[in-house]
């Protein structure tokens, strides 16, 4: 399936980014503002280098396998370390890519087309689970569980 970035979210993430810049300037003297500003601004480049580095197709196999494509093209086994469909229209998932740090997409409608992402859902119901199993924690002996006392 082939992605785009979204341009509902950096429409989001820029709206966010000018709120609090104004914030920043109706506030604050303007020595405070000034590094505040800048901090803002290496916030939206830091957004912008991450969204330039999200891969640009993802590759489902019947197996539970994933291939993330990058910009480059070249295509990398990946893993799904987290996922989250809190939505119809919403996907987020935190990729191992292989490369050190786990990646995160957030997948809104306009990142891909309707059947994709409906596929790739379906995918994760079956597939996109952690990778790790959860944890379980052992009952207790019956010796020690309230619901083993008897009359005596």
């Amino acid at each position: 399936m082939r992605l785009r970035p979204s341009r509902v979210l950096a429409t989001v993430v820029a709206a966010g980014h000018v709120a609090a810049l104004a914030g920043v300037w109706m506030t604050l003297p303007a020595a405070g503002a000034a590094p505040a500003t800048l901090g803002l601004a290496a916030s939206a480049l830091a957004f912008a280098r991450r969204l330039a580095a999200q891969p640009r197709a993802l590759v489902l196999r019947g197996d539970g396998g994933m291939e993330c494509i990058d910009r480059s093209g070249e295509v990398r086994a990946c893993r799904v370390l987290d996922t989250n469909v809190p939505t119809w229209w919403l996907v987020t998932l935190t990729l191992d890519t292989g490369r050190g740090n786990p990646t995160a997409i957030a997948l809104f409608p306009d990142s891909s087309d309707r059947e994709s992402l409906r596929r790739l859902r379906a995918w994760l119901g079956l597939h996109g689970r952690s990778t790790v199993p959860p944890t379980r924690q052992a009952a207790p002996p019956a010796s020690e569980s309230t619901q083993s006392l008897t009359r005596r």
